[in-house]
């Protein structure tokens, strides 16, 4: 069962909307699996792979582009204003992009 429950957490982390709040991701993981560690292991890998397909969209949108001036920057569904949280820190910053998203959990993860 334990098994069953890690590999649903895993797949979910997948196929959430692409502006999920990944502190939140993590909250749940920590709860459904049962260990902070694992639950970071996993969130370790789902950010790796949405880091890798960020990278390759953003070199498909490079080559589409060819020349053209690059469109403005998507709004991020975080708010301004709003303080994103992610396992506790806290940071008025806001991100512009799910790449700096990706960048911050990362960096968060590795400490």
């Amino acid at each position: 069962m334990r098994l069953m429950e890690r590999e649903a957490c895993t797949m979910a982390l997948l196929y959430l909307p692409r502006n999920a709040s990944l502190w939140a991701l993590s909250g749940t993981l920590a709860d459904r699996i049962g260990s902070p560690a694992e639950a970071q292991d996993n969130m370790r890998v789902a950010i790796a792979l949405a880091a890798l397909e960020e990278s390759a969209e953003s070199g498909l949108a490079a080559k589409s582009r060819c020349g053209r001036p690059s469109p403005p920057a998507a709004a991020s569904s975080l708010a301004a204003d709003f303080p994103n949280v992610f396992k506790g820190i806290t940071t008025e910053e806001p991100h512009s992009s799910r790449a700096d998203l990706l960048r911050y959990a990362r960096a968060f993860l590795s400490r």
